[in-house]
Order: C-alpha cells, then structure tokens, then sequence
C-alpha cells in the first residue's frame, strides 16, 4: 500500500517473494524473502537442509572480509599452517560438517564446528589445513591417506557474497 499526501507518504510491505519447489513424493519447499534473490536463497537453504543460525546478513564492522579473518585466527591460534591451493582433487570426500556466520552471534556455533573438526581431523593427523572458496562458501579440510587412497575431510562455513 502506497499513500502519498502533499509531502509525506506512507510505505507498508503486503507480500513478500516465495520461491517454491515441488518433489514427485509430494514434499515441498518454500523459501521467502524479500527479493527474489533472498527467497531463491532460503529456497536453496530449506532444500539441503542447512538451518543458518543467524538470521542476520551482516554486521557494520563485521563484512565478509572479516569473518573470513575470523575463521583464519582460529587456526593461526592453535599454530596450525593455512594453505591455499588452486584446485583440490580427491577420489573421496567428507563433508565433516557445517555451520553459516553471518554475524558476532554465529561465532559461536562456528568456534564449536571448527574445535571438533581440528580436534578430529587435523592435530592427530597433521599441522596444516586447506582453505578454498566457492560460491560464498569457505571450506577448511584435510587430506589423509586411508589404506593408500587419498581422503578429504572438510568443513563448510557460509559466509555471503
């Protein structure tokens, strides 16, 4: 609803954007947001399954820029090397787990994925991990040889765009 006077007006929101997909069993999933980007989004975000823990994109102060910063410290903390290799390639991968951080109030859940993942994956095994980027995505993994073949374990943390 728009209504505009001489000089001020009033703004109000009915409807807000769904993107719905529909399965051959029956299930259905609706995302809503916004903009068709958001709705697409949280569309995407109810059909994987992943819950993000925040509802908040992001913080003055606390961009992606820096919640990347934020994931690399963890690691620097506990004197564990980060490399950054071009490409990744693995006969078999793991994804150990996943978590979003939008904001200060994701740190949490994000410390708590990372602690198990590095108390887990990476001082028994090695003092290294694997930091790669894709889609708003930052993945940290490992590499170990089980039985002669090689394995990915990794994590996957949601950082925007």
């Amino acid at each position: 609803m728009y209504t505009a006077g001489s000089s001020e007006g009033v703004v109000a929101q009915l409807g807000t954007i769904a993107a719905v997909g529909a399965a051959f069993n029956g299930e259905y999933y609706v995302g809503l947001g916004n903009t068709q980007q958001e709705a697409f989004e949280a569309y995407l975000e109810k059909l994987s399954g992943v819950v993000p823990t925040s509802s908040v994109k992001s913080e003055p102060g606390f961009d992606k820029d820096a919640r990347i910063a934020k994931i690399k410290s963890i690691f620097e903390q506990k004197n564990v090397a980060i490399v950054t290799p071009t490409a990744i390639s693995a006969p078999i991968s793991f994804k150990e787990g996943e978590v979003s951080l939008y904001s200060q109030a994701d740190t949490e859940a994000t410390d708590k994925v990372l602690d198990k993942f590095v108390q887990e994956f990476v001082l028994q095994k090695t003092k290294r991990v694997l930091v790669w980027q894709e889609q708003g995505n930052v993945n940290i993994g490992v590499i170990t040889t089980v039985d002669g073949v090689p394995e990915l374990h990794y994590v996957t943390i949601m950082v925007g765009k």
